[in-house]
């Protein structure tokens, strides 16, 4: 009896859609600079940002890679990551300077 009133308690669940923070994790992963000191060795048409603001955006898509493809994370897991993602490619964007080698 007490199997039958479990199985008739089951109910569908929602499987976690991690599609867009999979697709904001490809855009993540070409966004990117070169790294330098002081941008004085990136030619003035590229971009830079020091290896410390380097290592913490590739950290942050490394943590957020690890929830996208976790059997694990809930759909708040994965809207969780997401807003920590896109705050991360807003800073990283911020850092962002226009090399001075010519």
């Amino acid at each position: 009896n007490a199997v039958i009133t479990y199985n008739n308690a089951k109910q569908n669940g929602t499987i976690p859609d991690n599609t867009t923070l999979l697709d904001r994790l490809s855009f993540a992963e070409t966004n990117t600079a070169s790294t330098s000191l002081d941008g004085s060795d990136i030619p003035s048409t590229e971009m830079w940002v020091t290896s410390e603001q380097q290592d913490i955006y590739t950290g942050v898509i490394s943590d957020v890679s690890s929830i996208a493809t976790s059997n694990t994370s809930t759909q708040l897991d994965l809207n969780n990551a997401l807003v920590t993602l896109n705050s991360a490619i807003d800073v990283y964007n911020s850092h962002k300077q226009q090399g001075s080698a010519e």
